[in-house]
């Protein structure tokens, strides 16, 4: 019910794992597929990786893997779009200040989990030790004091040209962050493509920063669905309605998002089962 035509755009997936009528649905929706194993951008994978990090790690290698556009937009499966704009917002920041990658920082007045909360309770403070060692992990201790206090840039959306050098340069940190001992961090692991985009992002300075309403991270904001407008709205005034509604730490917070009416359509396009099995998500690639 969106005017898009001054945009061509294609919806791509990569498949990590999809059942044949889940291939079938998207499919029917003209989304173009690419088959994780068919991609072949690294000879073999680390043995510690789960099968989901294969699909973090292909994010610097999108030209390369659906060639033939301008620009690329990533935007994970835990997202859904509220309003057209955030879609359009990235495409336009990306093409205008090219070769600038358009991302959103982690930073917003109503995140009121890192704001106001006390240090025990994972505030902006503690965080920041997180922050720390996370970039200790995946690289040394100088970089993780360079880039200790700087804002968190989220990998979970983002556009960039495709002749931007911050696709070979996000690339190339792979080969010190995936040879690195995750043993005693494991989350590290986790964020450690997220890791190497931000030392990238900062190394060069070739950054837009995008409005939180443009990937709104649910479980460390205020946020609620407004019954009245029908909308998802931050929870301080002036209520603003979010663009891109991001549902972070699910495995957590699932069962919260889904008794809020967060979900698209508020979830009433959902099964019983289809709850329940979302209720039972995991975090970071553990079994449910």
């Amino acid at each position: 019910d969106h005017d898009f035509s001054a945009y061509h755009l294609d919806i791509c997936f990569i498949d990590i794992g999809l059942e044949e009528h889940e291939r079938q649905w998207l499919r029917d929706r003209n989304v173009i597929i690419k088959p994780y194993d068919d991609i072949r951008m690294f000879e073999s994978l680390p043995s510690y990786f789960k099968n989901y990090n294969k699909s973090q790690i292909i994010r610097p290698f999108l030209p390369k893997i659906f060639p033939g556009y301008d620009i690329y937009m990533w935007s994970d499966t835990d997202i859904w779009f509220q309003k057209a704009e955030g879609v359009t917002r990235f495409l336009d920041f990306a093409r205008d200040y090219a070769p600038k990658i358009a991302i959103v920082p982690t930073v917003d007045t109503s995140y009121q989990q890192l704001n106001y909360a006390h240090f025990r309770d994972e505030n902006y403070g503690r965080f920041l030790q997180w922050m720390k060692i996370w970039y200790q992990t995946s690289f040394d201790e100088r970089t993780s004091i360079d880039l200790y206090g700087r804002a968190l840039f989220s990998s979970g959306i983002f556009a960039i040209h495709r002749d931007s050098d911050i696709w070979a340069r996000w690339a190339n940190e792979f080969k010190t962050v995936f040879n690195r001992n995750y043993n005693d961090q494991p989350f590290a692991l986790h964020v450690a493509e997220q890791s190497a985009l931000n030392k990238v992002i900062y190394d060069t300075n070739a950054f837009i920063p995008v409005s939180s309403l443009f990937n709104y991270n649910c479980h460390i904001g205020n946020v609620k669905h407004d019954e009245t407008r029908g909308k998802v709205v931050i929870g301080y005034p002036p209520f603003d309605e979010l663009a891109v509604i991001h549902l972070t730490y699910s495995s957590k917070f699932m069962p919260h998002y889904i008794e809020q009416g967060l979900l698209y359509q508020t979830g009433t396009y959902l099964e019983p089962a289809e709850r329940e099995r979302l209720s039972g998500v995991k975090h970071y690639g553990e079994e449910s």
